[in-house]
Protein backbone atom coordinates (compact mmCIF):
# COMPACT_ATOMS: atom_id res chain seq x y z
CA UNK A 1 0.00 0.00 0.00
CA UNK A 2 1.30 3.65 -0.94
CA UNK A 3 0.65 6.51 0.65
CA UNK A 4 2.35 9.91 1.21
CA UNK A 5 2.81 10.93 4.21
CA UNK A 6 2.80 15.38 4.89
CA UNK A 7 5.56 17.68 4.04
CA UNK A 8 6.23 17.41 8.28
CA UNK A 9 5.66 14.19 8.46
CA UNK A 10 8.59 13.77 5.96
CA UNK A 11 10.71 16.30 8.14
CA UNK A 12 9.75 14.70 11.18
CA UNK A 13 10.99 11.12 9.80
CA UNK A 14 14.12 12.82 8.53
CA UNK A 15 14.82 14.41 11.72
CA UNK A 16 14.75 11.12 13.56
CA UNK A 17 16.66 9.40 10.73
CA UNK A 18 19.36 12.15 10.72
CA UNK A 19 19.52 12.11 14.86
CA UNK A 20 20.53 8.54 14.72
CA UNK A 21 22.77 9.17 12.29
CA UNK A 22 24.99 12.28 13.32
CA UNK A 23 24.51 11.39 16.77
CA UNK A 24 27.77 10.77 19.10
CA UNK A 25 27.82 7.64 19.82
CA UNK A 26 26.42 6.83 16.23
CA UNK A 27 28.00 2.97 15.40
CA UNK A 28 27.48 1.79 11.79
CA UNK A 29 27.42 -1.72 12.85
CA UNK A 30 24.58 -1.17 15.35
CA UNK A 31 22.77 1.98 14.67
CA UNK A 32 22.60 1.16 10.87
CA UNK A 33 21.88 -1.94 8.49
CA UNK A 34 22.30 -2.28 4.46
CA UNK A 35 20.08 -4.56 2.76
CA UNK A 36 22.07 -5.94 0.30
CA UNK A 37 19.97 -8.57 -1.24
CA UNK A 38 17.32 -8.04 -4.31
CA UNK A 39 14.30 -9.40 -5.97
CA UNK A 40 15.06 -6.57 -8.52
CA UNK A 41 16.75 -7.40 -11.54
CA UNK A 42 20.57 -7.05 -11.56
CA UNK A 43 21.96 -3.56 -13.09
CA UNK A 44 18.81 -1.96 -10.39
CA UNK A 45 19.90 -4.20 -7.38
CA UNK A 46 21.72 -2.03 -4.28
CA UNK A 47 24.71 -4.44 -5.10
CA UNK A 48 25.35 -3.43 -8.35
CA UNK A 49 24.32 0.31 -7.69
CA UNK A 50 26.81 0.07 -4.68
CA UNK A 51 29.69 -1.15 -7.42
CA UNK A 52 28.95 1.11 -10.15
CA UNK A 53 29.27 4.22 -7.90
CA UNK A 54 32.30 2.38 -6.08
CA UNK A 55 30.17 3.59 -2.90
CA UNK A 56 30.89 1.24 0.29
CA UNK A 57 28.06 1.67 3.67
CA UNK A 58 29.70 4.85 4.47
CA UNK A 59 28.89 6.36 1.23
CA UNK A 60 25.65 5.99 1.74
CA UNK A 61 24.96 7.18 5.20
CA UNK A 62 26.28 10.55 3.94
CA UNK A 63 23.61 10.65 1.09
CA UNK A 64 20.74 9.35 3.71
CA UNK A 65 22.43 12.27 5.98
CA UNK A 66 22.04 14.93 2.81
CA UNK A 67 18.00 13.90 2.11
CA UNK A 68 15.79 16.57 2.18
CA UNK A 69 11.90 16.58 2.18
CA UNK A 70 11.98 17.66 -1.43
CA UNK A 71 13.80 14.03 -2.01
CA UNK A 72 10.88 12.42 -0.86
CA UNK A 73 8.60 10.45 -3.34
CA UNK A 74 6.58 7.86 -1.70
CA UNK A 75 5.60 5.55 1.42
CA UNK A 76 5.33 2.20 1.62
CA UNK A 77 3.99 -0.63 4.38
CA UNK A 78 6.45 -3.07 5.18
CA UNK A 79 4.67 -6.13 4.22
CA UNK A 80 8.01 -8.38 5.45
CA UNK A 81 7.75 -7.38 8.84
CA UNK A 82 5.13 -8.50 11.40
CA UNK A 83 4.54 -5.40 13.55
CA UNK A 84 5.56 -3.34 9.83
CA UNK A 85 6.84 0.33 10.64
CA UNK A 86 6.36 2.68 7.89
CA UNK A 87 9.15 2.60 4.63
CA UNK A 88 9.56 6.36 3.17
CA UNK A 89 11.06 6.26 -0.06
CA UNK A 90 13.40 9.36 -1.14
CA UNK A 91 15.02 9.69 -4.73
CA UNK A 92 18.08 11.66 -4.99
CA UNK A 93 20.50 11.57 -8.75
CA UNK A 94 23.98 11.07 -8.55
CA UNK A 95 26.35 11.25 -11.06
CA UNK A 96 22.95 11.93 -13.21
CA UNK A 97 21.55 8.92 -12.09
CA UNK A 98 18.44 8.71 -10.51
CA UNK A 99 18.79 6.43 -7.09
CA UNK A 100 15.53 4.81 -5.62
CA UNK A 101 16.43 5.05 -1.72
CA UNK A 102 13.89 3.19 0.78
CA UNK A 103 14.10 3.60 4.97
CA UNK A 104 13.34 2.95 7.65
CA UNK A 105 13.67 3.81 11.44
CA UNK A 106 13.08 1.33 14.86
CA UNK A 107 14.47 2.03 18.28
CA UNK A 108 15.71 -1.30 19.16
CA UNK A 109 18.91 0.36 21.10
CA UNK A 110 20.21 3.62 22.84
CA UNK A 111 20.05 5.99 19.69
CA UNK A 112 17.91 3.68 17.58
CA UNK A 113 18.73 1.96 13.87
CA UNK A 114 17.86 3.09 10.54
CA UNK A 115 17.22 0.19 8.06
CA UNK A 116 18.23 0.80 4.16
CA UNK A 117 16.28 -1.90 2.32
CA UNK A 118 16.74 -0.23 -1.12
CA UNK A 119 19.87 2.15 -2.26
CA UNK A 120 19.49 1.56 -6.73
CA UNK A 121 19.16 2.84 -9.65
CA UNK A 122 15.61 3.48 -10.72
CA UNK A 123 14.14 1.00 -12.79
CA UNK A 124 11.13 3.44 -13.03
CA UNK A 125 10.74 7.50 -13.25
CA UNK A 126 10.44 8.57 -9.82
CA UNK A 127 7.74 11.75 -8.37
CA UNK A 128 8.52 13.93 -5.72
CA UNK A 129 5.18 15.13 -4.31
CA UNK A 130 7.12 18.63 -2.28
CA UNK A 131 9.48 19.40 -5.07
Amino acid sequence: MNVVLSKSEVASFLSQMKGILKADTFNIDSHFRLIKNSKEEIEYSTPYTLIDLEYDVFDVVNELKSLEVSNYSESKLDRDDPDPPILLVFGKFINDREIYIKIKCRDINDIGQVICVSFHYAKWEMKYPYK
